[in-house]
């Protein structure tokens, strides 16, 4: 359906077929792109291990029916929106890449939360949760609610901070390059690139396992979901960039939330647990629950220190006022939802309605669907109507759900990896076109998508690269501290990053020396820590401490010379300057 759409949209540009005549009319791509799943999952429907499932993708009233009506009508209104305001956007590079205070509040506070909430809501922390083996209990879920949210209180603390400063910046490596020299810049454009390039990765993973699990997809077809939903919010954000991005957003999460709503209140009238047993020990106080609220918490909140996709949203806002409202809508937001699948899950692993099996050579679980359990008691066992995932068109309206998310969640990083590397040449009256920006954007993006559909453990690397990114968190926040200003330098900066990078492979190899077991030890510290909270205790401490020490130093070294102490650079040497495009 999507490509079939997609050959409509191109036969009807005709002779005009450029990449402004295609975008504005792919609007009526985001309708279809949330409401079409059916026809999409219609080939696997068969398969799929819910009898439900094939009922609701052939009933008479499956929207798969009348794509053409749906098609044109979203058409037309996309048309007239585009068409109104191409005669009145501002094409500039900076309003490309941040749509520089024009935002209103409400596009705001539902940007933030696309960055914050994606597909991975509905699996992931149920099976963080609920894992026999590696699952965290109710701490982990108190941890993945709380830090699921709360980093987006950055963008209400230090986002004015950012504004008044750096008026015309794009990104946090901006902010890093104008606080602590270009080698600092440098190196925090590495980091953001890497964290946001591998997170978005992750969450694309994360929408075809929940189509995997969920529904009954083919593994060998998994390919599928990754590529459209990597290429539809691609298309949209071509043609006007973030602004676009933020239009679709608030579409998108609506929608979802509008199906959350639907969803708790069916809960709210079927889920009886009834007399419930003692609570099974690794959902109870366990050393991963505790561990999780330092390892968790510094990932997320690194993750979202050094994504672009958050920070663009500061430069967006209409006014100061605006991103702090807006994040601290956000963060509620993101939490609640993120709870509410939390929660179930729970209990669901509390009743015993997640199964785990395991042999000498390999395991099994439910977990990861472990909130689906939780809509099944609504259906008895000898009802022929029984599903593993709860009545069938509850679970594929909110596969739906998650899709509108993963589309609000994936056009926003898209849009940040090309703030990201815009910025670096956006310096020194240099002021590079948006046809640039596109380019940039096809070129990286496209590698992800094949990254995404290749049988990578994602999760993995992003997880080391969230644990590189806590080395920079604390030199990076202390150069937001007006009494650092004249002992925090980019030297110092670099060493503190630099010796907690130590420290941790120092800790890592004394893990080898314990085990005798590369794979199972230092493998573990940097790829699966997301339970383990000492290498990130170290990154955080060390790198505070050791960009301290470097300071003394070198204070006391200027002292004994006679040398000045460096200052920090004035508001005004902006290291942009936003020109219009020739």
């Amino acid at each position: 359906m999507y490509f079939g759409t997609l050959g409509l949209i191109l036969h009807e540009c005709g002779h005009k077929l450029s990449i402004f005549s295609i975008i504005k009319q792919t609007g009526a791509l985001v309708l279809i792109y949330l409401s079409g799943i059916e026809s999409f999952l219609k080939p696997f429907a068969d398969k799929a291990s819910s009898p439900n499932l094939h009922a609701v993708f052939n009933s008479p009233y499956s929207i798969k029916k009348s794509p053409q009506p749906l098609y044109l009508i979203c058409k037309q209104l996309f048309n007239s929106y585009y068409s109104y305001n191409a005669k009145n956007a501002d094409h500039s590079i900076s309003y490309y890449l941040t749509a520089r205070n024009t935002q209103p509040m409400l596009l705001v506070i539902w940007g933030l939360f696309g960055t914050a909430v994606g597909a991975g809501v509905i699996n992931n922390p149920a099976a963080f949760i609920t894992d026999y083996h590696t699952g965290a209990g109710y701490l982990g879920m108190v941890a993945m609610c709380v830090f699921t949210g709360l980093p987006l209180l950055l963008a209400g603390i230090l986002g004015p901070t950012f504004r008044s400063k750096l008026p015309q910046a794009t990104s946090i490596a901006a902010f890093a390059k104008w606080r602590f020299g270009a080698e600092f810049g440098i190196l925090v454009t590495i980091v953001s690139l890497i964290t946001m390039a591998t997170t978005l990765a992750t969450e694309l993973q994360s929408l075809s396992n929940m189509y995997i699990q969920v529904l009954g997809l083919p593994f060998e077809k998994r390919s599928g979901p990754i590529i459209c939903a990597g290429t539809i919010p691609l298309l949209y954000i071509l043609m006007n960039g973030l602004s676009a991005s933020m239009s679709s957003v608030q579409f998108q999460s609506l929608f979802a939330m509008l199906i959350f709503m639907l969803t708790l209140l069916y809960l709210g009238a079927v889920f009886r647990p009834g007399d419930m047993d003692v609570i099974p020990a690794y959902l109870d106080t366990t050393a991963k629950g505790q561990a999780s609220f330092i390892s968790l918490g510094s990932q997320l909140t690194s993750s979202a220190m050094f994504s672009d996709a958050m920070w663009q949203l500061v430069w967006s806002a209409q006014s100061d006022a605006t991103i702090r409202i807006s994040s601290s809508v956000a963060c509620i937001l993101a939490s609640s939802v993120t709870f509410i699948f939390s929660i179930f899950s729970f209990l669901a692993g509390w009743l015993g309605l997640v199964t785990h099996s395991w042999d000498a050579t390999s395991s099994t679980s439910n977990s990861g669907i472990a909130f689906f359990q939780a809509l099944r008691m609504a259906t008895p066992k000898n009802d022929p109507q029984f599903t593993p995932v709860g009545p069938a068109w509850l679970a594929t309206l909110i596969c739906m759900a998650g899709t509108a998310l993963n589309a609000s969640f994936v056009s926003a990083y898209q849009v940040g990896l090309v703030n990201t590397i815009t910025s670096v040449v956006l310096v020194r009256g240099f002021c590079p076109s948006t046809h640039l920006a596109r380019f940039i954007l096809l070129a990286v993006n496209i590698p992800i998508i094949v990254a995404s559909v290749a049988l990578i453990d994602v999760a993995a690397w992003a997880c080391c690269a969230r644990l590189i990114a806590t080395c920079f968190l604390a030199p990076t926040l202390m150069g937001m501290l007006e009494s650092l200003d004249k002992i925090a330098t980019g030297a110092s900066a670099i060493f503190g990053v630099l010796s907690s990078l130590l420290c941790v492979f120092i800790y890592a190899w004394t893990k080898v020396t314990e085990k005798k077991e590369l794979s199972s030890s230092a493998y573990d510290v940097f790829f699966h820590s997301k339970t383990v909270w000492q290498p990130h205790a170290i990154a955080l401490i060390v790198s505070a401490v050791g960009m301290l020490l470097y300071a003394l130093v070198d204070i006391g070294v200027r002292s004994m010379y006679g040398w000045t102490l460096p200052d920090a650079p004035k508001p005004e040497e902006s290291p942009a300057e936003d020109k219009k495009p020739e």
